[in-house]
């Protein structure tokens, strides 16, 4: 089945060549040939019989029409593309100059509150992380003084401060 099928289509392509040849013409305007009834830009001597009937003529003209109405349209929808794809790029450099802003925000959020930690007594400190989040904790140790935050470390439970300082070398 497959072979008749190979062989049906070596064939079609043959007549096609060859149709080509006899009208002078290449293979894809054979093929245009063969599909609309007419090559462009050829002399009228290589139009079909059936194009000279006046509904085919207006096929013709029907379809160069459709073709343009379709380049046309899309086109417009490619400059919509350029113009939607413009306003994402602006956005995105919006949203990353507000992430830029916020990080810095709570870069100075930490910093301050790391200075505030610094004037409080270390075991009373331990007592207050005890409560705070280890991700914010390790935010704000490397911020104070080294001496301040080691005893912070001393002061709290030995499986926390293991914990903490797990994830201060950036080990989870």
């Amino acid at each position: 089945m497959a072979v008749l099928a190979v062989i049906a289509l070596a064939s079609f392509f043959g007549y096609l060549v060859l149709f080509g040849m006899v009208l002078g013409v290449s293979t894809s305007d054979a093929v245009s040939v063969l599909t609309t009834g007419t090559v462009k830009g050829a002399p009228k001597a290589i139009e079909m019989a059936s194009e000279t009937d006046s509904t085919g003529v207006e096929q013709s003209h029907t379809t160069e029409a459709e073709i343009q109405s379709r380049s046309d349209s899309l086109a417009q929808q490619l400059e919509a593309i350029r113009t939607e794809k413009a306003e994402l790029e602006k956005l995105k450099v919006e949203v990353q100059e507000l992430l830029a802003a916020k990080d810095k925000a709570n870069e100075e959020k930490l910093y301050n509150l790391a200075k505030i930690y610094d004037g409080m007594d270390p075991v009373q400190l331990a007592s207050v992380m005890s409560g705070i989040n280890d991700s914010i904790v390790v935010a704000i140790l490397p911020r104070m003084k080294s001496q301040k935050a080691s005893k912070i470390l001393e002061s709290m439970p030995a499986d926390r401060a293991a914990r903490i300082s797990t994830k201060l070398l950036g080990r989870n």
